[in-house]
């Protein structure tokens, strides 16, 4: 998968890597590193050796499972359903926009 911009908005790509456990090699850019600072971590786009190596045997290396498994239970505390709902109720509620 490929995010061209610097300013991709709210990483999709990465969130959903993350669900569907798929590699994803990323580059440094501002929205992505707002999302890494909960955690998720990703094969580097500079180095192609680390993705290509995972492809080539992705059940051998247990690091890697891990890494998948690490990003799994992330996005689901942090991006699920249920976290966004509460993020949200709690914006629209400081914002005065919930009925009592």
């Amino acid at each position: 998968m490929a995010l061209p911009s610097t300013w991709e908005g709210f990483g999709n790509a990465t969130i959903e890597s993350a669900v569907h456990r798929r590699p994803l090699a990323i580059g440094d850019y501002p929205v992505a590193r707002e999302i890494a600072a909960y955690g998720l971590r990703w094969f580097p786009s500079a180095d192609p050796r680390p993705l290509a190596t995972w492809l080539d045997h992705p059940d051998s290396d247990l690091r890697n499972q891990d890494l998948h498994d690490g990003n799994l239970a992330i996005a689901r505390r942090h991006f699920g359903l249920d976290a966004v709902e509460l993020r949200l109720r709690r914006v629209l509620d400081q914002a005065g926009w919930l009925a009592g």
